[in-house]
């Protein structure tokens, strides 16, 4: 599994169940005992993969005190009647579990109901694993094209994984 930093604490039983009656639903116990240590998390230079043949970065695990206001970003009853987020990308982006089961799906925020959602894997513990460290060594470069990146972003990856400038 990835390093998780930057951690926003543990969280208490009580709290937990505090937070699912605020939501109005249940968290699975995988989720519930990952909150009890990594109550939200910042995960330096990853990709995972998003079938298919896509991918991206997850830039944080959510603390539970911002689901809800997740929830009201993505404004779609569509998604967030069966889903939640509990971890975002840079792009705006999140990664969703379901809330009748343990299965994590990719969010796309410039879709709209069941075409924003594509599954990722079936459980926190795989979508955790399958998170990959990267460096900007890692990644392919077209031969003849130019890649485009947001320089704010290409700058935080680089002093995340030491490269230079």
């Amino acid at each position: 599994m990835i390093k998780l930093i930057c951690e926003a604490g543990k969280i208490s039983d009580k709290e937990i169940v505090q937070y699912e009656e605020e939501l109005g639903f249940l968290f699975s116990d995988a989720y519930k005992d990952f909150l009890k240590n990594h109550n939200g998390s910042e995960l330096p230079n990853n990709y995972i993969d998003i079938p298919p043949g896509q991918g991206a970065c997850v830039s944080k695990i959510l603390p539970v005190e911002e689901i809800e206001s997740c929830i009201k970003i993505i404004n779609d009853d569509v998604v967030t009647y069966n889903y939640f987020p509990f971890a975002a990308d840079d792009c705006g982006n999140y990664f969703l579990m379901d809330k009748g089961g343990h299965c994590i799906y990719f969010y796309d925020h410039e879709y709209m109901g069941k075409e924003a959602i594509t599954k990722i894997t079936g459980s926190l513990d795989c979508f955790l694993q399958d998170i990959k460290p990267v460096s900007l060594n890692d990644l392919p470069m077209p031969q003849g094209r130019v890649l485009y990146m947001n320089e704010e972003i290409l700058n935080k990856f680089r002093s995340a994984g030491g490269q230079k400038k």
